[in-house]
């Protein structure tokens, strides 16, 4: 089932290195990209329009999928 945010997405990064960050639309596009720190970090994505979007993590790309309402 997909994660349901409105304004932000927060990952919770529990190992010591940083891990890359995409948000991709369902048409593939690239909205948002970053990094994540270890600890506890905030992706904004209160500009996009509301819809389903791939959260892709690290650089083995674990996929998440995530509804923006």
């Amino acid at each position: 089932y997909p994660t349901l945010c409105t304004d932000k997405v927060v990952i919770e990064n529990g190992g010591n290195e940083t891990l890359a960050y995409e948000v991709i639309a369902m048409n593939g596009s690239l909205v948002a990209a970053g990094n994540a720190a270890s600890g506890v970090n905030t992706i904004n994505v209160s500009t996009l329009p509301g819809g389903m979007y791939v959260l892709r993590l690290g650089a083995e790309g674990k996929a998440y999928r995530i509804m923006k309402q």
